[in-house]
């Protein structure tokens, strides 16, 4: 069976320049000779065939993943709010209709205007839920969880149109935007100061998440970010049983064994 590869030409047989290089599909026959299957390109062309020109990158269009979480996460218990999201989601969908420029900037800077304007009202309420469990039971804990959970929801829903609308404008301000990462930044703590107000008035809350790697080690991955005390599970895992303590047992058939135990508190479902 004939080889097939690429052959550099021009550069080759002349000893040219590399610019002058030329790169060509050759197949070897039988007797030894090459057959040329394509022309010649020079480097430059060659390398336009398998990149974008003017070396443009193009960015996937998440705004089927948009309309997908919409339909997720479109309530909240505050009227007024909704109101604003779903406002914003019907204009983002009716900015989609356009083709003419002019119009489609014009529409992601009101998108920008409109998500700007909601992050800072879900700012000012998801930051008035400051997370006091300490005379809660359960079912008021929870409660207080699902309706943050919501608002925190919409909260990343209006993030994407945030983030779809300056894609529009100028992609290249990513480079230089700092305050999309605070935005970021406001969300994470929310979560974490509630984890960690959750843990601290439970009992064995220290424990909890000895028993999500042991229990449920699928779900214990996303807790595991909010302790920040190990990298992996499995360093976690180590560290638990290396402080066990052990005893010696007889066994009839090895003889005295050495044997150590795990024990932690368990978690129901609801808490989780």
């Amino acid at each position: 069976m004939p080889s097939v590869g690429f052959c550099g030409g021009d550069q080759i047989l002349r000893g040219g320049s590399m610019s002058e290089s030329k790169l060509m599909i050759a197949a070897r026959k039988k007797n030894g000779q090459l057959g040329y299957l394509s022309e010649g390109y020079s480097i430059p062309e060659f390398f336009s065939l398998i990149r974008p020109i003017n070396n443009i990158n193009v960015l996937m269009d998440f705004s089927p993943l948009i309309d997908v979480l919409h339909k997720l996460h479109h309530q909240t218990g505050n009227r007024a709010l909704l109101a604003s999201y779903n406002d914003l989601h019907n204009f983002w969908r009716e900015s989609k209709s356009y083709r003419k420029e002019s119009i489609l900037m014009a529409r992601a800077e009101k998108v920008s205007e409109k998500s700007s304007a909601l992050i800072a009202e879900l700012q000012i309420r998801i930051g008035d839920r400051y997370p006091a469990f300490y005379d809660k039971n359960i079912d008021e804990i929870q409660s207080y969880v699902l309706e943050l959970k919501a608002d925190c929801d919409i909260y990343i829903n209006t993030l994407l149109y945030y983030i779809h609308a300056k894609a529009v404008l100028e992609v290249e301000s990513f480079a230089r935007d700092s305050v999309l990462v605070e935005h970021g930044k406001f969300l994470e703590d929310v979560i974490r100061k509630t984890y960690d107000s959750l843990m601290s008035i439970s009992r064995h809350g220290e424990q909890f998440i000895i028993f999500m790697a042991f229990e449920r080690p699928e779900e214990a991955l996303y807790f595991l970010a909010l302790e920040g005390k190990y990298t992996s599970l499995d360093e976690l895992k180590l560290n638990a049983l290396a402080q066990c303590t052990s005893r010696t047992v007889w066994d009839d058939y090895f003889g005295n064994q050495q044997i150590i135990s795990l024990s932690y508190a368990s978690f129901s479902d609801k808490f989780i």
